[in-house]
């Protein structure tokens, strides 16, 4: 696993983007599956799979 994503600022912006995106209405945007996407890939690759299944 790379470092990258076991950084402290890194888990800070997972962290923001569970709390804040994962809400129902918050993505409105067209590529908001793209984005649920990509912040599932970050969490599996930060080792926080069990939390990419909402996303």
């Amino acid at each position: 696993m790379n470092r990258y994503w076991s950084q402290l600022h890194t888990a800070r912006l997972l962290d923001q983007g569970t709390a804040h995106w994962l809400q129902p209405g918050h993505l409105r945007h067209a590529a908001a599956v793209a984005d649920l996407g990509i912040l599932a890939h970050a969490l599996v690759r930060a080792g926080r799979g069990g939390e990419a299944g909402p996303a």
